[in-house]
């Protein structure tokens, strides 16, 4: 650095208080090597960051200020966003796109061509043209969380205040505070020393390798994780050996029965835990994912219930029905979002149907609305498409249309009601892109 940089950096820490005169001094070569990265050559930048960091600390409670490498980190971050601040780069709105997680191989914009699935790099997705700032400061592209959270960041950016238990709160969550499993910090690879990238890295290959990994998203990470190892030549390992124990771990869980189910999910998704996976871009990555989600889904068949059991609840009441097919409150083994219908023939939801009563009968015509009202659940469903079609198309029977009033209802309620759910149904199906078929299928 060049001896009038000094003098100008001694010159405005001298505008600071004695606190923050400490901490400044002391991480000196920190500040002036983000300076440079910024690259704007404008002393004011430096100038009145140093004056705002004076005024940022005030919210920091100083019994963090002997944590070394939390400072650092802070400094690292509030520096880079105020660099840009001042450039005019960016806006404090911005500041959440720079702190979210993102891809530690961070190249280009994130990919969102799926229909069902999150961006794959930050929740939100980045915009294109912060993606050059986000690679240029390895606080923000290495990094996988701050410890200050984006929104106080922001806060502080636009009023000049936090805070403080929030603030707290945030670094407490921290990698700093938090014991953080292996798998994230392996996650975040380019963060280690080369000494914890061995320990790490023998931990969580011997975890994997003798299928202690229990959750079924963490095998999808660290399979993700290490193929992006051997492709970058970290380590040395054939790809289909971490391909079959990430298959081995899986089969494993499945067989203990600790392969979860939960309602809403699309695993494996694109990420998990807030991390996208990496490999993303790998085809052998790709066909872990569908072998993945084929194994899911088999899962899922297996919680189906029978014709029987379903026409049980039918008989002792339309509530119970109704609860068993759409999300309601305190509602249990509720199938809301899974394809049981098409287990019943049209011939006997036809007889079950006409022999319940006319204000049941519009009660059930309500249930099938509901039931496929919602986008997220309709995806799940989509197996039923065909069971509603041959419910429209059947031609009842001679007694059943001899009912009047209920023949009206039929007519007039619930075969309109198929129509919609039929038409809705059939949109989605053909909207369904090529490229995300794997998921779904």
């Amino acid at each position: 650095m060049k001896s009038n940089y000094k003098l100008a950096f001694q010159s405005f820490i001298k505008l600071v208080d004695s606190d923050s005169k400490e901490i400044i001094n002391n991480n000196y070569y920190t500040i002036i090597e983000l300076y440079n990265q910024a690259n704007y050559n404008n002393l004011r930048h430096l100038r009145y960051s140093i004056i705002d960091f004076n005024l940022f600390l005030k919210f920091i409670p100083d019994v963090y200020y002997k944590n070394e490498n939390l400072i650092i980190h802070i400094i690292k971050c509030f520096f880079a966003i105020s660099f840009e601040l001042r450039k005019g780069n960016i806006t404090s709105k911005n500041i959440i796109y720079l702190t979210t997680v993102g891809s530690a191989n961070l190249t280009g914009p994130p990919i969102t061509d799926n229909l069902t699935d999150p961006p794959i790099t930050t929740d939100p997705p980045i915009p294109n043209d912060l993606y050059s700032i986000k690679r240029k400061y390895d606080v923000f592209k290495n990094h996988t969380s701050q410890p200050v959270s984006s929104k106080q960041l922001q806060l502080f950016f636009e009023s000049g205040r936090m805070d403080v238990d929030e603030v707290k709160e945030s670094i407490l969550e921290s990698i700093y505070y938090k014991e953080i499993p292996n798998w994230k910090k392996f996650w975040a690879y380019s963060e280690l020393e080369d000494e914890d990238f061995e320990d790490i890295y023998n931990k969580v290959f011997g975890d994997f390798k003798n299928l202690r990994i229990n959750n079924k998203y963490e095998i999808i990470q660290i399979t993700g994780i290490l193929l992006r190892l051997i492709k970058d030549k970290i380590v040395e390992k054939p790809y289909d050996e971490i391909i079959q124990l990430g298959e081995e771990n899986i089969n494993k869980i499945v067989a203990e029965n600790t392969f979860s189910i939960s309602p809403f999910e699309n695993y494996p998704s694109q990420s998990s835990h807030g991390f996208s996976y990496q490999s993303l871009d790998e085809n052998t990555f790709q066909d872990f994912l569908i072998f993945a989600k084929n194994v899911w889904k088999s899962e899922y068949k297996k919680l189906a219930i029978s014709k029987e059991e379903i026409f049980k609840i039918l008989d002792e009441s339309i509530e119970k029905f109704k609860s068993l097919l759409i999300l309601v409150e305190d509602s249990e083994n509720s199938y809301f979002d899974r394809p049981i219908l098409t287990k019943i023939p049209a011939k006997d939801f036809y007889e079950k149907y006409f022999n319940l009563s006319n204000k049941d009968k519009k009660t059930m015509q309500s249930i099938l609305s509901k039931r496929y009202s919602f986008g997220e659940h309709n995806l799940l469903l989509l197996d039923e498409l065909d069971w509603l079609i041959e419910l429209k198309n059947y031609s009842i029977d001679e007694e059943f249309e001899a009912k009047s009033i209920s023949n009206y209802i039929y007519k007039k309620g619930l075969l309109p009601t198929l129509d919609n759910i039929i038409s809705k149904l059939t949109d989605l199906q053909n909207n369904l892109q090529e490229k995300i078929l794997p998921y779904l299928e």
